[in-house]
């Protein structure tokens, strides 16, 4: 899932406490020049190598599934390989937003800042507390090798501020992966015969026929607050993806336009007819008691039990969700092998089938403290290897080779005695290498991202197959390009746009839920985007992104 940006409103510093937790030594003394550190840097084994010691402070984001351990075998086999030491500040994942702002605000932020979305740099880069990476790529070999390879140039214009550059090193895909979809109970709809649906008219008819065979089953109860099911919707109703922010999950997009790139043109989607049939089709599922209204309010937990004790048999889905939350609820009520839940195909609607997606992923910004380190160009070189180099990727996801995996070409295989348990991967028995050893962290890796051998070492057969089916049935469209607002236009579109976006949500769930009628409130929903300033926002918007281009 692509998490996005919430700007913080308000921040107070004496109510904000970080826990610094350090690995290793102190930091780097910064010096009084910047010296170039280049014939500190080497390679042993395709591992970085400094020739001296330096630590390198970072934040790091503290993730409840794997909780974050000083003893960890990573930041100790780091320092083993490479003579650097991380030393980590960590956050809660739940706070790592907020902290991280307020972190940059008051000039204490660590000198990496990884787990950074694409847009979640844009507030710092007039405040000059975050580095133009652009500025550096002479020094990142690995970063710039696989821009050119992969053909990526392009995509750096979605992240391309109005100075002409960019602020923060994304996590790269050599392919773009197609994670989340439509979870469906397929011993099902095979004990009935019935086809797997291809498009959304058709999830429908099954939904339909599901509720004519099980009367007391509302087939279709999502997770996440119906904010993946309408990311999925929104490409194939008008082009671009319409997901919402939920309480454990954000899909929303970063804005309501949708780009035109025949016209070069942004318009306002919530006001489109195209976004009101994709409302009604909601809408319908729920009157005919299709979908759970419950979808909208329950939380993740409340709909995974509902799909594991057969109360409904489709769910909103990534991957992981499968192995770890639909699988153990339903071996546990039905017993392993009795069932069968498959990930059915991105669905077409009436735009055709499309998919919306980046091959530019969470990434690190870098500390403007960094500059006047003495070890600056090093630092600069250690972060383009660990999170872009082959080798620096597969250690970060694997460990070491011959200890804790083998390989045999591209094929990965975890050594007796260790798993990777959220992967489906090894003797649960095992010792977790994430949990237990930090390899794995999304901290450092992209699960599904990077170099295809690396994406696909922790994806199953099924998960490669539908992510290569839907790339075959589907056109993927690009998130539209940054419209490079001044300092001031960005700071009255950023309040718009987050006023605009708060309606939206709110009256996106009133007419699905059928509290507002089509008939007699369209009308007055659309009057009241004018009224905040949609037109303004859209206008702005245009003539910004009209100016830039010339």
């Amino acid at each position: 899932m692509k998490m996005k940006f919430l700007k913080t409103i308000a921040v107070i510093l004496s109510a904000v406490t970080v826990m610094g937790v350090t690995a290793g030594c102190a930091g780097t003394k910064p010096g009084s020049k910047a010296s170039s550190g280049s014939n500190n840097v080497t390679e042993k084994d395709g591992f970085f190598w400094s020739s001296k010691p330096i630590t390198i402070t970072m934040l790091l984001q503290d993730n409840t599934g794997y909780p974050y351990k000083d003893s960890w075998t990573f930041f100790k086999k780091l320092k083993e390989k490479t003579n650097v030491t991380l030393s980590p500040t960590v956050v809660a994942q739940s706070d790592y937003i907020q902290k991280r702002s307020v972190l940059i605000a008051s000039g204490q932020e660590p000198e990496i800042i990884p787990k950074t979305y694409p847009g979640q740099e844009d507030p710092f880069v007039t405040s000059g507390r975050i580095l133009p990476i652009s500025d550096y790529l002479n020094l990142m070999p690995y970063f710039t090798k696989e821009l050119k390879e992969w053909n990526l140039t392009d995509d750096l214009k979605t992240i391309t501020q109005g100075d002409g550059k960019y602020y923060i090193m994304p996590g790269l895909h050599e392919s773009f992966v197609q994670d989340y979809s439509i979870c469906m109970r397929m011993d099902i709809l095979k004990k009935h015969n019935i086809k797997t649906p291809e498009t959304w008219d058709e999830f429908y008819n099954v939904l339909k026929q599901l509720k004519q065979l099980y009367p007391d089953v509302i087939p279709f109860s999502d997770r996440w607050n119906l904010g993946c099911t309408m990311m999925l919707a929104g490409p194939a109703f008008i082009k671009t993806s319409t997901g919402l922010a939920g309480v454990d999950g954000d899909f929303s997009p970063s804005d309501l336009l949708a780009f035109d790139s025949s016209t070069k043109k942004f318009s306002f989607y919530p006001t489109s007819d195209g976004y009101k049939a994709e409302l009604q089709y909601f809408n319908k599922l729920i009157k005919e008691g299709l979908m759970d209204k419950e979808s909208i309010t329950q939380t993740s937990d409340q709909a995974i039990n509902k799909f594991g004790s057969g109360k409904s048999f489709a769910i909103s889905t990534n991957s992981q969700a499968m192995k770890n939350d639909y699988a153990p609820k339903l071996d546990a009520t039905l017993g392993a092998g009795n069932y069968e839940i498959a990930k059915i195909n991105v669905l077409g609607g009436p735009a055709g089938k499309y998919i919306q997606g980046s091959r530019l992923e969470n990434g690190v910004m870098i500390s403007k403290k960094v500059k006047d380190n003495e070890n600056f160009e090093t630092i600069i070189r250690f972060v383009d290897w660990l999170w872009n180099s082959y080798k620096g990727q597969e250690f970060c996801k694997w460990g070491i080779e011959g200890e804790t995996f083998t390989k045999d070409g591209d094929t990965y295989k975890i050594k007796d005695g260790y798993c990777l348990p959220a992967y489906g991967i090894g003797d649960s028995n095992g010792i977790d290498i994430r949990k237990e050893m930090g390899f794995g962290c999304g901290n450092f890796v992209l699960s599904y991202g990077g170099p295809d051998a690396l994406a696909h070492s922790y994806m199953t057969k099924d998960d490669i197959e539908f992510s290569e089916n839907v790339l075959k049935t589907h056109t993927l469209l690009p998130y539209p390009p940054k419209v490079a607002y001044d300092e001031a236009t960005k700071e009255s579109q950023e309040m718009l746009n987050s006023q605009l976006k708060d309606y939206y949500t709110q009256a996106t769930y009133k007419f699905i839920l059928g509290q507002w009628n089509f008939t007699t409130d369209w009308d007055n929903y659309v009057k009241q985007f004018q009224s905040m300033g949609a037109q303004k926002y859209l206008d702005t918007a245009n003539s910004t992104y009209a100016k830039q281009k010339k």
